[in-house]
């Protein structure tokens, strides 16, 4: 697997550029923290910064990127606790998160913060303790669902 050489931080200039869609600065070598500027970025509908060195909570501000389908910030040194209620976004169907150092328990309402998701990566967070909420397995459109590596519990339901 080859690796781009961009260092340093994301830049801020990026943030200025509000009509972007599409943002994959994957397989780099950013680090610092994610501007919480990214809000700028009203017309985002695929944001991919994974394997990367990012550090720090994910910025709140993501919750105001009305069009975001994709959010993948997996393999990242995200801290702080998980709040996967900053992704309640309409239209968000991917979420990965894997392999950061996030915190916390999945919300009991995921099934209706996340009513589009459609894949759910969550897996190798190993401080996300706590029990699988029963109402994520109601989520209709949900066809892939990693929860491993983690400090979870949970009797899976039976199918009706």
């Amino acid at each position: 697997m080859e690796y781009n050489q961009i260092t340093g931080s994301v830049p801020i200039s990026i943030f200025n550029m509000s009509s972007l869609q599409i943002l994959s600065l994957s397989r780099n070598n950013l680090s610092g923290f994610l501007p919480r500027e990214i809000d700028n970025l009203t017309k985002m509908q695929h944001l991919q910064i994974s394997e990367n060195k990012l550090i720090g909570e994910i910025p709140k501000e993501i919750s105001n990127l009305i069009e975001l389908e994709l959010l993948n910030l997996r393999t990242n040194r995200f801290s702080g606790s998980l709040d996967i209620e900053i992704f309640n976004i309409p239209g968000l169907r991917i979420i990965d998160l894997t392999l950061n150092n996030l915190s916390g328990s999945l919300p009991p309402n995921i099934g209706s913060i996340l009513p589009n998701i459609e894949e759910l990566y969550l897996g190798n967070l190993t401080n996300l303790v706590g029990t699988i909420p029963h109402p994520i397995f109601n989520c209709s459109k949900l066809t892939i669902l990693d929860l491993a590596g983690n400090k979870l519990t949970c009797l899976i339901p039976n199918s009706p």
